[in-house]
């Protein structure tokens, strides 16, 4: 059984990296997957005990109103696809 536990913020950015690494430029073959948004969004890990096994991030645009943001680079370890939480 998957137990999760979420952490999202502005720092500790290791564990989204590590995920988004190995789904993106590992798995996927992306060759410019992080850039200057990784600097001011939130992001999202979300970890089953202490194993990180899925990522996200959030940011506002500029020319956008006040509290809206954009979601992405949503990326999940293949192990853990299909496994809810």
């Amino acid at each position: 059984m998957l137990h999760c536990n979420i952490n999202f913020g502005k720092t500790d950015f290791d564990h989204a990296r590590y995920i988004r690494n190995q789904v993106f430029v590992q798995e996927q073959g992306f060759c410019q997957e992080f850039d200057d948004i990784d600097a001011i969004a939130w992001h999202a890990v979300l970890y089953d005990g202490d194993t990180p096994v899925a990522t996200g991030r959030a940011f506002h645009k500029p020319e956008d109103p006040a509290g809206v943001y954009t979601i992405g680079r949503i990326a999940v370890l293949p192990a853990w696809r299909g496994a809810g939480c």
